[in-house]
């Protein structure tokens, strides 16, 4: 997956490299704070956002990014 825009969450956290859904919003973890992604690009399909992205994947537990 490519990671076309992203923003930072003020208030939000979660484990690095996990990959949740917080109203609407996908969020990833980092050490210090998660970002919010906002568009992707998944392998093999076009520019999407990150939210339809997120609602395309079946089993949504334990995702996260290695």
């Amino acid at each position: 997956i490519k990671i076309l825009n992203y923003g930072k969450s003020s208030s939000e956290k979660t484990l690095p490299g996990h990959i949740r859904l917080s109203s609407k919003t996908v969020l990833v973890g980092t050490n210090s704070t998660a970002l919010v992604l906002d568009e992707v690009i998944p392998q093999g399909r076009k520019r999407m956002p990150a939210f339809d992205w997120l609602n395309g994947i079946q089993d949504k537990e334990n995702l996260y990014f290695e």
